[in-house]
């Protein structure tokens, strides 16, 4: 019978600092590009969603115009994942309003996600805003093309700045991790 082995790159001692075979190449990598990579694209991540919170805790306190829903339907959005297929509604509103003579679309419906897995979720959103109504729209003063039906920050608004401070908390912390790794690895067995 024939001895299976596992191949080198499964073998986690051969990227911990502490092991003879790290390369001053993989040892760059993972105690500085890595992490790099890592903390860069959590504050991007940061970045991007956090203004988008910042809009969403803001817009309760932009000004208010009337508008008109110009259309209203539901997207679906069909999605494999891990073998198991879902649909995902999405909101779909599209409305009108002027500000300072000057006529604008809009699109957001809320800061945050307005898509579900339950079509009468969705149903329940777009019932309320039927083409032709009349409706009160915020918008942004000094950006008047940013606008909102549903001001304020809705739950999941907050889910994706969370996510962004983990990804730069765990790229700041690699390196430290990587390190405690190859002293335990390399610690005298008692």
């Amino acid at each position: 019978m024939r001895k299976y082995k596992k191949p080198a790159w499964l073998d986690s001692n051969l990227y911990f600092p502490g092991n003879a075979a790290m390369t001053s190449v993989k040892k760059l990598f993972f105690m500085a590009l890595l992490p790099l990579l890592i903390v860069l694209a959590g504050g991007a991540l940061l970045a991007f969603s956090g203004r988008e919170l910042l809009l969403a805790r803001a817009s309760s306190s932009w000004p208010v115009t009337p508008g008109r829903i110009e259309a209203s339907s539901i997207e679906e959005d069909h999605r494999n994942s891990g073998g198991e297929a879902t649909t995902h509604y999405l909101a779909s509103i599209r409305y009108e309003y002027a500000v300072n003579g000057t006529t604008y679309h809009g699109v957001r419906l809320r800061f945050g996600d307005s898509t579900s897995t339950l079509r009468a979720d969705v149903e329940g959103i777009i019932s309320r805003y039927p083409p032709g109504k009349e409706v009160s729209v915020r918008y942004l003063p000094e950006q008047p093309d940013v606008s909102v039906l549903e001001p304020g920050p809705q739950g999941s608004v907050y889910l994706v700045p969370i996510l962004a401070c983990v990804l730069v908390l765990v790229g700041l912390t690699f390196p430290i991790m990587v390190r405690c790794s190859s002293a335990y690895q390399s610690a005298p067995v008692a």
